[in-house]
């Protein structure tokens, strides 16, 4: 029969190649990549700049674990396979190593890492542009450059802008951020606010402490940047912007605006 809705898959993810930024990030930054070490016991380490180190354990998936890992391929013709089986007709799609492009302090690296998956993700999606939609990952610490790699990835055809849900020191609803929010609205691409990015995630230690980072130290950031946009005078000053949270539930928006109006 025919489909009578369009279905969209809003946050889909894609393995980037192993040694992506390794290849095309400027040489002075490229020691300072996030890096996976072996300490003198012999555990892997994940180094992160800005980040507390974090040790991997070896794990094998099974069944739909398995499946679901392989879903995010960078083999365009296994995702359009999945695409197809599944009955989706576009995806949006986010880095996954890439989430850590906002950790170090540095706003020239972060910007750095950025560009490497912006120059990249468009070309990977190639003729496929019109139902795979990467994000454009944009660093927004330092305005000034931020508002150039907005007209940029625009120029290249990006459709979304991708921003840490939390800027370290900075937050959005700081009026120098005007000139980014008046650059992504001349474009006319939504901001996108996927969880878990701009700082680590991964602090609480002891019990508890894998479902505590993932509750409130992953999902429940996203409430941030929309209480921070929502109060601070910005939906007002640049009415068409468009901006959504990713991979954050939906179930505590109603009560954030309740708040956000007892509040006012």
């Amino acid at each position: 029969p025919a489909k009578k809705e369009l279905l969209v898959s809003a946050d889909c993810h894609v393995l980037e190649p192993p040694d992506l930024w390794e290849r095309r990030i400027e040489p002075k930054f490229r020691h300072r990549l996030p890096r996976v070490e072996v300490d003198t016991k012999g555990h892997k380490i994940l180094t992160v700049e800005g980040a507390r180190p974090l040790r991997i354990r070896d794990f094998t998936l099974e069944g739909e674990d398995l499946e679901r890992a392989k879903g995010g391929r960078s083999d365009l013709a296994s995702r359009l396979y999945d695409l197809d089986r599944d009955g989706i007709d576009a995806e949006v799609i986010y880095p996954n190593r890439g989430l850590l492009m906002w950790a170090s302090p540095d706003p020239a690296h972060q910007t750095a890492m950025c560009k490497v998956w912006n120059d990249w993700a468009f070309d990977f999606v190639g003729p496929q542009k019109h139902r795979c939609a990467p994000v454009a990952a944009v660093a927004p610490k330092d305005v000034e450059t931020a508002v150039k790699e907005v007209e940029r990835i625009a120029k290249i055809g990006y459709r979304t802008v991708f921003l840490p849900v939390q800027v370290q020191e900075q937050p959005y609803n700081l009026p120098l951020y005007d000139p980014l929010w008046a650059a992504i609205q001349d474009t006319g691409m939504p901001i996108s606010f996927h969880v878990g990015t701009g700082k680590d995630p991964r602090t609480a230690t002891g019990h508890g402490g894998a479902t505590i980072n993932y509750v409130w130290h992953a999902l429940a950031t996203a409430i941030e940047p929309v209480v921070q946009l929502c109060s601070s005078g910005v939906c007002e000053r640049f009415p068409t912007l468009k901006f959504g949270t990713i991979e954050a539930g939906i179930g505590w928006l109603a009560w954030t605006l309740w708040v956000m109006g007892e509040g006012y």
